[in-house]
């Protein structure tokens, strides 16, 4: 099986915290995040990841979060955690694609479980779909770049604009 990626996303490092020992030996690396440059940063290359994505108290965030990750790896199987079971929350989140939304007060080695039985899933889901970078990012071009082909053979020296 070939080595994996966790992604857990969340303010404070709770639930990071409480899984790191629990997966200390399965095939991943587990990732903290914070932000969506801490997010871009784990998920740039990753092949399945498995992301967690702890809504806590700030629930639209962290949606919007969940709607960046899916946006970047559609692939990915992602878990999130409403321990406040807010209302709407799920079927929002279910909305936007989550795998699996769990409300409530939750355990430990019930999430752990959880990510256990995604272990295969994600690592057959990675190598099904071969190789693949991350989303190309847009270039920064040059307003004027289209007319450099046509300057090239024009007789007079050109002045480029100052930057």
């Amino acid at each position: 099986m070939a080595s994996q990626i966790l992604i857990v996303h969340e303010r404070i490092g709770v639930w990071a915290r409480q899984l790191r020992p629990r997966v200390n030996d399965w095939p991943l690396r587990l990732v903290e995040t914070r932000s969506i440059a801490d997010l871009d940063a784990a998920l740039d290359g990753a092949k399945g990841p498995l992301v967690l994505i702890d809504l806590s108290r700030r629930p639209i965030p962290a949606l919007h979060d969940l709607r960046h990750v899916l946006d970047i790896a559609p692939e990915a199987l992602t878990l999130v955690l409403d321990p406040e079971a807010q209302p709407g929350v799920s079927a929002v989140a279910k909305e936007i694609g989550a795998t699996l939304v769990l409300s409530g007060p939750l355990a430990p080695p019930d999430v752990a479980r959880i990510l256990a039985r995604w272990l295969p899933l994600a690592a057959r889901r990675a190598e099904g779909s071969g190789w693949f970078a991350s989303a190309p990012r847009p270039q920064q071009v040059e307003p004027w770049s289209w007319l450099a082909p046509m300057l090239e053979s024009w007789p007079y020296p050109v002045s480029q604009p100052n930057n």
